[in-house]
Parts: C-alpha cells; structure tokens; sequence
C-alpha cells in the first residue's frame, strides 16, 4: 500500500471515529506502527487534511427543519394526486423540535404528529366543524406533514370515519342517500 493511500485510510477512520464517537483501536501509537514507524499525527499536512476533512463533514451535515402537522379534509384535494390540498387545512400544529429532512426525519415527524393527533380523536367532530370555513358532506379527515421543503405531504392516514357539518356543528352522516334526494315532486 502507498503512504499517500495509508494516509488517507487512517485520516478517514481516525475522523469517522471521532465523528461517531467509535473507538477504532487506531491510536497515535497503532497509528505509527501502522506506517512503519512514521509518525503523521504531528505532521502538518496531517494537521491540514484532518482539520479539512472536518470541516467538509460539518458542511455535508443533513439539514434539520421543524415539523409541521395539518388536517386536510377529502374535499380539498384529490387522492393520489401530488398536488398540493387546496385551501387552508382544517387543524394545524407546529412542533418546536426539528427533524432531520431524510426519510427517516420525515417518519419521525409522521410519529409525532400521529402522537399529538391520536388523543383529540373522540372529540374530532366538533373540532373540525368549528375549524372549518364551509359545511362538509361525507368527507374524511388526512393527515398531511410538512418537513423540509415547504409542501405538504399526505400520510395517507385518515381518522377512519367521515365526517358532515353544516353551520360549523356536526351532525350524523347519514348511512344511505336520501330517497328524496334527486327527485322533483
């Protein structure tokens, strides 16, 4: 192996492990067995390359941003589509935490939201009714989220029921159109 190739290799597990807090066994001691009694540690353009290394891990950090939650009702926007809900969501809630904007953050936020919902579900009735800006015939409730870039996300969880209100109070669906429904007399 070149020095310049043990020297990458060792600058890489001695910044990797001190980035993720491992212990690699790689000390300055192993470290100058390792390349045949030379010792780097003190060498500055070691120095240089560590402290570089560093600095392009700080910057290639995965962005934080906060988690927003909202409840979209059916009405407001068309299933499977990547369009974005029309109008303003039926209840919102912003989390003070942040999370980071991968998948994996995206989830947590998903969690969190699920977590702050799940309780106001006995009540969601009133609530939505008295959110609401119009009257609702029928319509689920989804959850969409808002992590990282501005848009919001449907989970595709909704509360399981459908929901009507009219005059800001809500009232029981009725299980069957009505028979009058349609017809003139």
């Amino acid at each position: 192996m070149k020095t310049s190739q043990v020297i990458s290799l060792c600058l890489l597990v001695v910044v990797f492990g001190q980035s993720s807090g491992m212990t690699t066994g790689i000390g300055a001691k192993n470290l100058t067995s390792l390349l045949g009694g030379r010792n780097l540690i003190g060498h500055t353009s070691f120095k240089e390359s560590l402290q570089e290394l560093q600095q392009q891990l700080q910057v290639n950090e995965i962005e934080r941003h906060p988690c927003s939650c909202a409840v979209f009702l059916s009405g407001q926007f068309t299933k499977g589509s990547k369009e974005a809900p029309r109008g303003s969501p039926a209840l919102i809630h912003e989390h003070e935490e942040t999370f980071q904007c991968t998948l994996l953050g995206l989830k947590q936020c998903t969690n969190w939201c699920l977590e702050s919902l799940v309780k106001h579900l006995p009540n969601s009735g009133p609530l939505l009714c008295a959110a609401i800006d119009r009257d609702c015939h029928k319509e689920r409730a989804y959850l969409f989220v808002e992590n990282c870039n501005g848009t919001w996300i449907n989970t595709n969880f909704s509360a399981g029921r459908e929901y009507c209100c009219k005059d800001g109070v809500p009232y029981k669906c009725p299980l069957l159109p009505s028979i009058t429904a349609g017809k003139s007399l």
